[in-house]
């Protein structure tokens, strides 16, 4: 049996100049971009992730949608 799996997709920027992602299942479906990015300024703002060089900026945000076919192992 076969589903759609929805996730969204968040990027920002380190102060280390790399990329760091968070991600959060199966999003809301009247989510707004300025939803989005209104949580995404809060998180770099509030900084409450442990992750080196902190959290400085905003890369882009996505809604990735995935077709999941598990498979039997029985």
């Amino acid at each position: 049996m076969k589903f759609l799996a929805k996730v969204l997709e968040m990027v920002f920027r380190t102060g280390q100049n790399r990329s760091h992602r968070i991600t959060l299942d199966d999003p809301r479906s009247d989510l707004q971009a300025e939803d989005v990015k209104s949580f995404m300024d809060s998180i770099v703002e509030t900084n409450p992730f442990d992750v080196e060089g902190g959290l400085v900026g905003i890369v882009e945000a996505n809604i990735i949608n995935t077709e999941v076919q598990p498979l039997d192992l029985t």
